[in-house]
């Protein structure tokens, strides 16, 4: 649907809310959700992680999920 404005120095590399768009999933699961694309420089690992939380920041989805 759309994406947020984000920090690349911060490791994050995308900030997107969407719907999941697949017939019986989206049935199942109306409502939008948030994928946070991050890179761990520390590991040098690309992780994404798909959430329902919209109150916290991407840096903080990025370091309670990692």
């Amino acid at each position: 649907m759309y994406s947020k404005k984000v920090d690349g120095n911060t490791g994050i590399k995308y900030d997107q809310i969407g719907k999941i768009m697949g017939f019986y999933s989206s049935k199942e699961y109306p409502k939008k959700i948030r994928k946070v694309k991050f890179f761990d420089s520390e590991n040098k690992k690309t992780l994404i992680f798909m959430t329902n939380n919209f109150d916290l920041s991407a840096q903080n989805i990025a370091i309670l999920y990692k």
